[in-house]
């Protein structure tokens, strides 16, 4: 059960722990240098439509993606105005699973150390 809590807080800490990151000057090259298959982006273009996707192909003009209804998207860079690149923090991430087994460990020494002052106590009244 202790085992089973833990790895579920330590889960939900992990995907708390993201930022999306603006591309500045989103130019071809710094698009290609900056954005990898499997990233999870956010486009605006400067047609004004929106788009939040799972990169599956980035090329030297274009990026392909698909959104949420897995529908597919391609995006030529001459029509993004703003792109942003989701990102996870590793040391966030680490201080927040670190903070979470430590409450837990935490409430463990409490509850831990009441039941044995109760032993304690009940022991010494049942003499």
């Amino acid at each position: 059960m202790f085992r089973n809590c833990v790895v579920v807080l330590v889960i939900v800490g992990l995907f708390g722990c993201t930022t999306m990151q603006t591309i500045q000057q989103p130019s071809p090259t710094n698009i290609q240098k900056n954005v990898d298959v499997g990233d999870q982006v956010s486009i605006d273009t400067r047609a004004g439509r929106h788009f939040d996707l799972k990169v599956t192909s980035v090329t030297e003009a274009e990026l392909f993606g698909t959104d949420k209804d897995d529908k597919r998207w391609r995006v030529p860079y001459k029509d993004i105005e703003k792109i942003e690149v989701k990102e996870a923090s590793a040391l966030k991430t680490t201080g927040v699973a670190l903070a979470i087994v430590g409450g837990v460990l935490a409430v463990l020494f409490i509850l831990g150390a009441h039941a044995f002052g109760h032993g304690v106590k009940d022991s010494v009244d049942g003499n």
